[in-house]
């Protein structure tokens, strides 16, 4: 599996960077969501990796199979929903087998291929044409796997083995309806042999001059590539553009335009390498601690905190 990273989409210029507004419509964003072939097991140890039609049914992806008519629902609050043994749980481990064939439209052998899941609850191992790629945990964040090599042009084949429970469902007890599944997105992303893989951005304020800071951090790039980089206010007009130079900038915007809930007023900044454009939308303001009072740019904020989950009024994901 990829290091974990900032989240981004990559563009395929800075036209369209700045005029596409749905990732969907992206062109280096292949969705593989749909229709996939699925079947469930009682037990781990009753998994069968082949596919036999008259054995798989369809299933939508992304959602939870609880709703989808197998196995099910469960609710836990302060108790875990498995005996407590960690890092064991049950012999009797539920799993879900899915299967997609799937055609990459344009295959380059002279670009990376990245595969996204976005959430699988509660553990998966991957498959594409028959070779192992990995295994994952975490239900809630993104797990990211390299399949370049894996791919071929033409058709491919993806298996996906998901398992209901595993050690990590101990950190993840929580007052919900346990589901399980490939419950959000998955999609490939199409990456340039050359291009920024991390990065981090910081913000500051000098509210006495109404003085702005982007800090810029490049963490991780492969290839080396050269950065170009341009901002852009609120009204899309850009003020500010240059070279990355050694993988950090301090970008200084005079007259800055704050960031505040009731407001909040956005730069965009685009990253540009030689055959792809990384997008980030940038809140400049400045947060701090006074007298145990929070404060957003010297303004004092009350916080109401939301308890919040992935639901569905049917599809309970």
């Amino acid at each position: 599996m990829l290091p974990r990273r900032s989240y981004y989409i990559p563009f395929e210029n800075c036209d369209e960077a700045l005029k596409c507004k749905d990732r969907n419509n992206q062109i280096r964003f292949n969705s593989l969501n749909g229709n996939w072939s699925f079947r469930y097991f009682n037990s781990l140890d009753e998994v069968e990796l082949e596919y036999k039609d008259e054995l798989f049914n369809n299933i939508n992806v992304p959602s939870v199979w609880q709703m989808e008519g197998y196995d099910y629902n469960q609710y836990t609050n302060v108790k875990y929903p498995i005996p407590f043994n960690p890092p064991f749980v049950p012999k009797d481990n539920p799993c879900g087998l899915y299967i997609k064939e799937f055609n990459l439209e344009n295959f380059c052998d002279k670009r990376d291929y990245h595969l996204n899941f976005e959430g699988v609850d509660s553990c998966f191992y991957i498959w594409i044409n028959d070779y192992f790629v990995g295994y994952s945990q975490i239900s809630h964040s993104i797990s990211e796997f390299d399949i370049t090599k894996y791919l071929s042009s033409g058709i491919n084949v993806i298996k996906v083995l998901v398992l209901k429970w595993c050690d990590g469902t101990y950190f993840e007890d929580q007052d919900k309806f346990r589901m399980s599944g490939i419950f959000r997105d998955v999609y490939i992303l199409e990456r340039a042999n050359q291009r920024i893989n991390d990065y981090s951005i910081k913000t500051n304020v000098d509210l006495v001059k109404n003085i702005g800071y982007i800090y810029i951090d490049i963490l991780d790039t492969k290839n080396k590539p050269d950065i170009k980089y341009y901002l852009f206010n609120d009204n899309n007009d850009m003020i500010l553009s240059g070279n990355i130079i050694d993988d950090k900038i301090m970008l200084k915007i005079e007259d800055v335009q704050l960031w505040n809930p009731e407001d909040p007023k956005l730069y965009t900044l685009l990253m540009e390498t030689k055959a792809e454009v990384i997008k980030e939308k940038i809140g400049v303001r400045v947060i701090n601690i006074e007298d145990k009072v929070l404060k957003i740019n010297s303004i004092p904020v009350k916080l109401k905190g939301v308890n919040h989950h992935d639901s569905h009024p049917k599809k309970d994901m």
